[in-house]
């Protein structure tokens, strides 16, 4: 938490049944695919 370097992105869920809805609604959406994806990816390393 306390290096700089690190970038931690999480999500969250109310529930179980709605994870996988909400999900799909979310990387299919504008803000991932215009402004988020080409940005976070290449700094993903697990």
């Amino acid at each position: 938490m306390d290096d700089t370097d690190v970038f931690l992105f999480m999500h969250s869920f109310p529930d179980i049944n709605s994870r996988e809805p909400m999900k799909a609604r979310f990387y299919e959406g504008e803000l991932w695919g215009r402004e988020l994806e080409l940005g976070l990816m290449p700094m993903i390393e697990k």
